[in-house]
């Protein structure tokens, strides 16, 4: 405390009167303040005005002037009070106060490096070693594009992802004024689970301290996790100042620094991350707001508050949001700028690999084979999934085993990384490791149940904290005077995954039954919430028997015939056989992929009559040709393509011209057309025909003897691909009436 604030505080007592110091003192006793120790009765009886004064900075330090203004407001001294506050801010010299650098110089240290989900104890990677560039576009969704990402979850696939990538922005033109001039306050981050919202959010915040992001926008930039709000009693309360303070302060003059940084609110910028992790009812009445920087109240009335620009209105936020909470966050704010992550382009794909495997040859021998496979390629547009490939596909490397056996579902890439953690970083008997994944099923089934993705310390058991750590994030975070310890998957999706574990193992009672039933009829409605625990749970079923193997090796399961049949009824009773809601028959086809069985698969697809399918990517493509080819009584098929059929020239799909997806893709989705019999509607809506698309179209002229009509409405298709099918038409085996 330096002697000019000990002057201010001095000359405020030499203002009261007697009878109000000596309240002033009778008060500042049982003061309480912040939980610190009062100044003992028996110093506060015969002190001065200057004793008072050096009493309350030995006791409170740097809270001297706060506890000096609370007294007087307890004391209802609110002329003198207000007088010395306003003192306090025109006085307090400039050495006060950090320079921006300090902090700069601590975010940059926070943020520097990230730990992997599956890190072992102190080993962390830079930031930038895991980051790699986002496609980001302006986006204002309508209901139903909502819809379709919401149902997507965790496994956006690709909308003609290279049109995206040429109009992507950059985290850089966040706050870049629009086509009419106009600069937002807020910007809301959009992008499903495991799309790299939270990375983005703590590149930007690293990029600001390092200098190279918003320089002349803002003075400070604070970083706020709605996980970590989670923690936070609906009860208990903070203030914006504490927030924003946190470790950073502790060795300055807080109140004085922070009422320095708050006053020109134009100069900060807040990012939010993650707001659809937010537990707290977020639904308050109008006037239940906190306009007050440095009054407490509960976390969720400070958040509320900041978006509705009640709470340092001049501010500027971004925030982070799964889709899912689109809509109950736009309702809190005013004039957002939207913007949505799409995921990689193949160039910051291929960046990625390079970026993490850091051995080139390494990164070349993963890339080539990941190309290879559209199922590989096109998931690796998530984030999180290229992390999950990249981190299996070294270990197999490192391991030496042949990367072309490795599996190319989903389920089976998560199973392989399940099985390398319990390989390499854990020693328990194969016994308990049984005991503790149920334990870890559970837990993670009666997550999605309460839709909750905190667990708190005594919701894990303690026997199981040492294996569970293998699965689990622990955080350790502060409430008031004391610590708490939480437990989280590394992902929505690793807990959707454990979830679907628990309702495939081997049933030993009427719960299992009970609980597999309960969660069918829920998605009849088709939730989005568990829409990637469905693919996992058919996936577990797959036909290969290194799957089967897997599970029976690791954890000593058998897969009951009964799940499969209560899975075949689920299918066959909700799956739309016709007519309206092909969005639902889309996604049950991604669920049939995952199980990889064909007699599965034509017993689940044998009522269906019609299919509009909306396909833009070559894993759809892939999906689809899979499954229709065992619809035997398809009658109308419509399939609208995009330009990722036509992508010689883009770099979405084609990295080199030594091997092309779509020759091999195109031809086994067409082969699987000449297996149908009843077809009599066929429909290319927004395709670019190859030669190769030609020629294969004419094998289906030729054994479709019942095709009547084809409807063709194409785009860029090359001469010689019109040609072809041309010479198709006018085969004498093709049967076709009508062509449109």
């Amino acid at each position: 405390m330096n002697n000019n604030v000990k002057e201010v505080l001095y000359n405020a007592l030499l203002e009261l009167r007697e009878n109000q110091f000596e309240e002033f003192k009778w008060r500042l006793e049982c003061i309480n303040y912040n939980r610190m120790q009062n100044i003992h009765k028996a110093f506060l009886e015969k002190a001065n005005q200057q004793t008072v004064v050096d009493l309350m900075i030995q006791y409170y330090e740097e809270d001297a002037p706060d506890v000096f203004i609370h007294v007087l407001q307890k004391s209802n001294i609110n002329d003198i009070a207000k007088k010395l506050e306003e003192t306090l801010l025109k006085d307090v010299d400039a050495h006060q106060f950090p320079d921006s650098s300090d902090y700069r110089n601590y975010i940059k240290n926070l943020f520097a490096t990230i730990k992997d989900p599956n890190a072992v104890p102190g080993e962390y990677v830079p930031l930038n070693q895991r980051y790699s560039n986002l496609i980001i576009v302006d986006y204002h969704p309508s209901k139903k594009e909502r819809e379709d990402e919401i149902l997507a979850m965790g496994r956006k696939h690709l909308e003609i992802i290279s049109k995206r990538a040429e109009s992507s922005t950059s985290i850089e033109a966040l706050f870049n004024p629009d086509k009419n001039g106009f600069i937002p306050q807020v910007v809301v981050l959009e992008g499903a689970a495991g799309f790299g919202k939270t990375i983005t959010a703590q590149k930007i915040i690293f990029d600001w301290a390092s200098q190279l992001l918003y320089q002349d926008k803002f003075d400070y930039a604070f970083y706020i996790s709605c996980r970590e709000m989670n923690l936070h009693a609906e009860s208990q309360k903070t203030s914006i100042a504490e927030m924003i303070s946190n470790e950073w302060l502790k060795r300055h003059e807080v109140n004085n620094v922070i009422r320095n940084i708050l006053k020109d609110e134009e100069k900060l910028l807040f990012i939010i991350d993650g707001f659809d992790e937010l537990r707290y009812s977020s639904d308050q009445p109008e006037n239940c707001f906190c306009t007050d920087p440095w009054q407490k109240e509960p976390v969720r009335i400070l958040l509320i508050s900041l978006f509705r620009k009640k709470l340092l209105p001049k501010s500027s936020l971004i925030i982070t949001t799964r889709p899912t909470a689109l809509e109950k966050l736009h309702q809190y704010l005013k004039c957002p700028r939207n913007v949505k992550i799409l995921g990689f382009s193949a160039k910051e794909r291929q960046e990625y690999f390079y970026n993490f495997f850091e051995n080139g040859d390494q990164a070349t021998q993963a890339l080539r084979f990941v190309k290879q496979n559209d199922t590989l390629f096109t998931m690796c547009v998530i984030p999180l999934v290229s992390w999950i490939i990249c981190t299996v596909m070294k270990q197999e490397m490192e391991s030496g085993k042949d990367l072309q056996k490795t599996p190319y579902t989903l389920t089976a890439i998560y199973m392989m990384y399940l099985s390398s953690l319990l390989k390499f970083h854990h020693k328990e008997a194969k016994q308990d490791v049984q005991s503790n994944v149920k334990g870890l099923c559970f837990l993670a089934a009666e997550g999605v149940r309460k839709q909750k993705t905190l667990f708190m310390e005594e919701e894990v058991t303690l026997h199981q904290r040492d294996f569970l750590s293998l699965f689990l994030n622990e955080s350790i975070f502060k409430r008031g005077i004391g610590c708490i310890k939480t437990y989280s998957f590394v992902h929505l999706s690793f807990q959707e995954f454990f979830a679907a574990l628990f309702y495939i193992r081997e049933p030993h009672s009427e719960n299992w039954n009970k609980n597999l039933q309960m969660l069918l009829k829920r998605d009849k409605s088709f939730r989005p919430d568990f829409a990637v625990g469905f693919r996992f749970l058919f996936g577990f079923l797959n036909e290969e028997k290194r799957m089967r193997e897997e599970l029976k090796k690791e954890f000593g399961w058998e897969i009951s015939p009964k799940i499969k049949e209560s899975l075949l009824d689920f299918v066959k009773d909700s799956i739309p056989k016709r007519g309206s809601n092909f969005q639902l028959q889309k996604e049950m086809l991604s669920y049939l992929y995952e199980i990889q069985d064909d007699n599965f698969i034509k017993n689940a697809v044998d009522g269906i009559t019609e299919i509009d399918y909306q396909c833009n990517s070559d894993m759809e493509l892939m999906i689809l040709g899979c499954c229709v080819q065992h619809c035997q009584n398809l009658k109308y098929f419509s399939v609208e393509g995009s330009a990722f059929v036509n992508h010689a020239e883009t770099e979405t799909w084609v990295i080199n011209k030594e091997w092309s997806l779509d020759e091999t893709y195109m031809e086994d989705f067409f082969q699987a057309l000449t297996k149908l019999r009843n077809l009599s509607t066929l429909r290319f809506i927004g395709w670019s025909f190859t030669e190769s698309c030609s020629r294969h179209l004419t094998e289906v002229f030729k054994k479709n003897q019942k095709l009547k009509e084809l409807q063709l409405f194409l785009e860029d298709t090359d001469e010689k691909a019109v040609e072809l099918l041309c010479e198709g038409l006018q085969h004498q085996v093709c049967k076709l009436e009508i062509l449109r």
